[in-house]
């Protein structure tokens, strides 16, 4: 998946950064520092069983 970053929240021992991917804006966590920062392009994959999803009308967890 590709997306573009919108934000980096380096968090100490994390790194935090939004992505626009498909005209939604989702949350990457990733452990470590990131080299990232806004404007630019990421290419992202993610093991499925790791996922957390959550309904975005009542914020209820749906996966």
């Amino acid at each position: 998946l590709k997306g573009q970053v919108e934000v980096v929240e380096p968090l100490g021992l994390s790194t935090q950064f939004y992505v626009r991917l498909a005209n939604q804006q989702i949350c990457v966590f990733v452990m470590g520092r990131s080299n990232v920062k806004p404007g630019d392009e990421v290419r992202l994959a993610a093991d499925p069983a790791a996922l957390h999803l959550f309904d975005p009308a009542s914020g209820a967890r749906i996966g």
